[in-house]
Protein backbone atom coordinates (compact mmCIF):
# COMPACT_ATOMS: atom_id res chain seq x y z
CA UNK A 1 0.00 0.00 0.00
CA UNK A 2 1.48 3.09 -1.17
CA UNK A 3 0.12 5.65 1.42
CA UNK A 4 1.65 4.65 4.31
CA UNK A 5 5.00 4.07 2.41
CA UNK A 6 5.35 7.41 1.10
CA UNK A 7 4.34 8.86 4.59
CA UNK A 8 7.56 7.27 6.65
CA UNK A 9 7.02 10.35 8.81
CA UNK A 10 10.27 12.45 10.38
CA UNK A 11 8.07 13.74 13.57
CA UNK A 12 8.22 10.40 15.38
CA UNK A 13 10.31 10.25 18.28
CA UNK A 14 13.63 10.77 15.82
CA UNK A 15 17.63 11.76 17.23
CA UNK A 16 16.61 15.02 14.82
CA UNK A 17 13.31 15.61 16.83
CA UNK A 18 14.50 15.23 20.14
CA UNK A 19 17.82 17.50 19.38
CA UNK A 20 15.22 20.17 18.08
CA UNK A 21 13.13 19.69 21.26
CA UNK A 22 15.82 19.99 23.44
CA UNK A 23 17.62 23.00 21.49
CA UNK A 24 13.86 25.13 22.06
CA UNK A 25 14.27 24.36 25.50
CA UNK A 26 12.48 20.72 26.46
CA UNK A 27 14.22 18.99 29.13
CA UNK A 28 15.18 15.14 28.31
CA UNK A 29 12.46 14.42 31.03
CA UNK A 30 9.58 16.15 29.52
CA UNK A 31 10.66 14.11 26.60
CA UNK A 32 10.60 11.13 28.35
CA UNK A 33 7.01 11.66 29.66
CA UNK A 34 5.91 12.67 25.83
CA UNK A 35 7.20 9.63 24.14
CA UNK A 36 5.40 7.47 26.67
CA UNK A 37 2.35 9.13 26.39
CA UNK A 38 2.51 8.99 22.58
CA UNK A 39 3.58 5.43 22.68
CA UNK A 40 0.52 4.55 25.02
CA UNK A 41 -1.60 6.06 22.54
CA UNK A 42 0.19 4.47 19.67
CA UNK A 43 -1.53 1.09 21.24
CA UNK A 44 -4.70 2.91 22.29
CA UNK A 45 -4.76 2.64 18.26
CA UNK A 46 -4.53 -1.08 18.44
CA UNK A 47 -7.50 -1.39 20.65
CA UNK A 48 -9.91 1.54 19.18
CA UNK A 49 -9.35 0.37 15.14
CA UNK A 50 -11.69 -2.65 16.05
CA UNK A 51 -14.14 -0.85 17.63
CA UNK A 52 -14.19 1.40 14.84
CA UNK A 53 -13.63 -0.97 12.08
CA UNK A 54 -16.49 -2.79 13.61
CA UNK A 55 -19.00 0.32 13.06
CA UNK A 56 -17.63 1.47 9.95
CA UNK A 57 -15.65 -1.20 8.17
CA UNK A 58 -11.58 -1.13 7.35
CA UNK A 59 -11.96 0.76 4.51
CA UNK A 60 -13.77 4.31 5.88
CA UNK A 61 -11.81 3.29 9.42
CA UNK A 62 -8.69 3.53 7.31
CA UNK A 63 -10.53 7.01 5.80
CA UNK A 64 -11.07 8.29 9.22
CA UNK A 65 -7.62 7.43 10.93
CA UNK A 66 -5.22 8.54 8.27
CA UNK A 67 -7.18 12.18 8.14
CA UNK A 68 -7.01 12.31 11.60
CA UNK A 69 -3.46 11.43 11.44
CA UNK A 70 -2.91 14.33 8.67
CA UNK A 71 -4.43 17.26 10.82
CA UNK A 72 -2.71 16.55 13.83
CA UNK A 73 0.67 16.73 12.73
CA UNK A 74 -0.74 19.95 10.99
CA UNK A 75 -1.49 21.09 14.95
CA UNK A 76 2.77 20.01 15.32
CA UNK A 77 3.46 22.33 12.10
CA UNK A 78 1.30 25.49 13.60
CA UNK A 79 2.85 24.71 16.64
CA UNK A 80 6.56 24.70 15.37
CA UNK A 81 5.79 27.39 12.97
CA UNK A 82 4.14 30.18 15.01
CA UNK A 83 5.20 32.20 17.91
CA UNK A 84 3.08 31.16 20.34
CA UNK A 85 3.77 30.95 24.01
CA UNK A 86 5.23 28.19 25.88
CA UNK A 87 2.02 26.59 27.79
CA UNK A 88 0.40 26.91 23.71
CA UNK A 89 3.10 25.37 21.91
CA UNK A 90 3.98 22.60 24.04
CA UNK A 91 -0.17 21.56 24.09
CA UNK A 92 -0.31 21.83 20.18
CA UNK A 93 3.22 20.18 19.80
CA UNK A 94 2.90 17.61 22.26
CA UNK A 95 -0.37 16.96 21.86
CA UNK A 96 -0.54 16.76 18.05
CA UNK A 97 2.18 14.41 18.66
CA UNK A 98 0.42 11.84 21.01
CA UNK A 99 -2.75 12.03 19.03
CA UNK A 100 -1.02 11.67 15.81
CA UNK A 101 0.19 8.06 16.65
CA UNK A 102 -4.06 6.93 17.66
CA UNK A 103 -4.54 7.36 13.86
CA UNK A 104 -1.34 6.00 12.99
CA UNK A 105 -1.51 2.81 14.26
CA UNK A 106 -5.33 2.84 13.61
CA UNK A 107 -4.57 3.31 10.11
CA UNK A 108 -1.65 0.89 9.77
CA UNK A 109 -3.81 -1.94 10.92
CA UNK A 110 -6.57 -0.86 8.93
CA UNK A 111 -3.98 -0.96 5.42
CA UNK A 112 -2.65 -4.54 6.47
CA UNK A 113 -6.42 -5.74 6.88
CA UNK A 114 -6.92 -4.20 3.86
CA UNK A 115 -4.63 -5.65 1.76
CA UNK A 116 -5.32 -9.05 3.28
CA UNK A 117 -8.86 -8.60 2.01
CA UNK A 118 -8.13 -7.51 -1.67
CA UNK A 119 -5.00 -9.14 -2.52
CA UNK A 120 -5.21 -12.96 -3.87
CA UNK A 121 -3.12 -15.04 -1.69
CA UNK A 122 -0.56 -15.74 -4.07
CA UNK A 123 0.11 -12.25 -4.86
CA UNK A 124 0.32 -11.15 -0.61
CA UNK A 125 4.14 -11.48 -0.05
CA UNK A 126 5.01 -9.90 -3.49
CA UNK A 127 3.20 -7.07 -2.21
CA UNK A 128 4.48 -6.72 1.34
CA UNK A 129 7.44 -7.20 -0.04
CA UNK A 130 7.04 -4.10 -2.54
CA UNK A 131 5.33 -1.90 0.57
CA UNK A 132 8.48 -2.66 2.90
CA UNK A 133 10.74 -1.81 0.32
CA UNK A 134 8.77 1.23 -0.48
CA UNK A 135 9.06 2.28 3.58
CA UNK A 136 12.23 1.79 3.74
CA UNK A 137 13.26 4.02 0.88
CA UNK A 138 11.98 6.75 2.26
CA UNK A 139 12.86 6.07 5.80
CA UNK A 140 16.61 6.22 4.33
CA UNK A 141 14.94 9.22 2.57
CA UNK A 142 14.20 10.79 5.63
CA UNK A 143 17.76 10.25 6.89
CA UNK A 144 19.02 12.08 3.50
CA UNK A 145 17.03 14.96 4.26
CA UNK A 146 18.25 14.98 7.85
CA UNK A 147 21.98 15.37 6.35
CA UNK A 148 20.73 17.78 4.24
CA UNK A 149 19.03 19.97 6.94
CA UNK A 150 21.53 18.87 9.34
CA UNK A 151 20.82 22.11 11.41
CA UNK A 152 18.25 21.50 14.72
CA UNK A 153 16.88 25.27 14.49
CA UNK A 154 15.93 24.31 10.73
CA UNK A 155 13.83 21.23 11.63
CA UNK A 156 10.48 22.82 10.29
CA UNK A 157 11.56 21.97 6.84
CA UNK A 158 12.08 18.47 7.16
CA UNK A 159 8.86 18.68 9.40
CA UNK A 160 6.89 20.66 7.03
CA UNK A 161 7.88 17.94 4.41
CA UNK A 162 7.15 15.07 6.42
CA UNK A 163 3.61 16.30 7.56
CA UNK A 164 2.98 16.69 3.82
CA UNK A 165 3.77 13.31 2.96
CA UNK A 166 1.00 12.66 5.53
CA UNK A 167 -1.11 14.80 3.65
CA UNK A 168 -0.23 13.52 0.67
CA UNK A 169 -0.89 9.72 1.79
CA UNK A 170 -4.43 11.14 2.88
CA UNK A 171 -5.20 12.32 -0.47
CA UNK A 172 -4.30 9.06 -2.53
CA UNK A 173 -5.94 7.13 0.21
CA UNK A 174 -9.12 9.53 0.17
CA UNK A 175 -8.97 8.86 -3.85
CA UNK A 176 -8.65 4.49 -3.29
CA UNK A 177 -11.89 5.20 -0.83
CA UNK A 178 -13.69 7.24 -3.79
CA UNK A 179 -12.71 4.76 -6.09
CA UNK A 180 -13.39 1.65 -4.10
CA UNK A 181 -16.77 2.86 -2.89
CA UNK A 182 -18.31 5.45 -5.15
CA UNK A 183 -18.31 8.08 -2.72
CA UNK A 184 -16.57 9.15 0.95
CA UNK A 185 -19.64 10.15 3.15
CA UNK A 186 -22.33 7.27 3.17
CA UNK A 187 -25.03 9.04 1.58
CA UNK A 188 -28.03 6.50 3.62
CA UNK A 189 -26.70 7.79 6.70
CA UNK A 190 -26.40 11.32 6.02
CA UNK A 191 -30.42 11.27 5.96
Amino acid sequence: MIPMSIASPLLPWTCPRTAYLVLIGYNSGLLGIMKAVAGIMGVAGTYVMPLLAKRLGNIRTGLWSIWQLALTLALVVVALTNRLDYMATSILLFGGMAASRLGLWMFDIAENLILQEYTAPIHITSITGWQYSLCNLFDLLQYVLTIIVSDPSKFIIPASISAGSIVGAAIIYTWFVWKDRGHLLHPLKLK
